[in-house]
């Protein structure tokens, strides 16, 4: 992140015409411990939220806080919201849509799969980080509370740990050589590591099917979860089975 930060703010100070007052003349290089407090400031206001960026920094009664303001000046802050960067522009063309991040995913999975042992059950869903300006990986899903933004796939265990992130793409953009369902190779594909272990995975209707089932019991894996009646390849027992609501 600290080289290919620099990287992105020489190659955009270097590309811009810049006025005599621009605050990006200030710009310096980070370093590693900047960046951390960088990292550490995001994190703090996912947990702080306020409506703008320059009300973390704000003296107004209603925002006061000694966090951020202690860390790090807010145009510092600012410059380096502007010019963080996680991949080398010479590598983006070649990694698809999700270039610009890749890097950044494959670094937290390997740290997710290393720092945490498994237990025996585990549970997969997606969510979705908000975002509404222009980004070809923004998804459009109006039944979630957030409706525009980014979608993640991510297995969790019981302490609620991610085992796993996978970023949507969009339609078309998984590999599909056998014609199943791509909740199928979605869920085989967060699981890889976790597999032949004796799991118990728990899922809702939007994964659940005979295909999953049967790819998981053939690595020792057990799928819990509700299915959907007119899902392709349940037996007709299944489909035609009526369950009493309780009162």
């Amino acid at each position: 992140m600290v080289i290919e930060t620099n990287r992105n703010a020489s190659k955009i100070l270097q590309e811009t015409r810049l006025s005599r007052s621009s605050r990006l003349k200030k710009w310096t290089p980070t370093d590693e411990i900047e960046m951390r407090k960088f990292i550490g400031i995001l994190i703090w206001m996912g947990l702080a939220n306020h409506p703008r960026i320059t009300d973390y920094w704000s003296g107004n009664i209603l925002y006061k806080n000694s966090v951020a303001c202690k860390v790090m000046s807010r145009n510092r802050f600012q410059l380096m919201l502007l010019f963080s960067h996680f991949n080398d522009h010479a590598e983006e063309g070649r990694s698809g849509r999700s270039s610009k991040i890749l890097p950044l995913v494959s670094s937290m999975n390997e740290i997710f799969l290393n720092k945490k042992s498994a237990g025996q059950d585990f549970v997969i869903d997606e969510t979705m980080i908000p975002y509404r300006r222009r980004l070809s990986l923004r998804q459009y899903i109006p039944n979630k509370a957030h409706k525009y933004g980014l979608k993640i796939f991510n297995p969790c265990g019981q302490l609620g740990c991610t085992y796993c992130i996978k970023v949507y793409m969009g339609k078309g953009t998984i590999h599909n050589e056998n014609n199943e369902l791509v909740s199928t190779l979605v869920v085989m594909k967060l699981m890889e590591n976790h597999l032949d272990k004796g799991q118990i995975l728990y899922v809702d209707n939007n994964y659940t099917s005979g295909q999953l089932n049967k790819n998981l019991l053939a690595r020792r894996t057990h799928l819990v979860g509700t299915v959907r009646a007119n899902r392709k390849g349940l037996p007709v027992e299944v489909m035609k089975a009526q369950i009493k609501k309780e009162k």
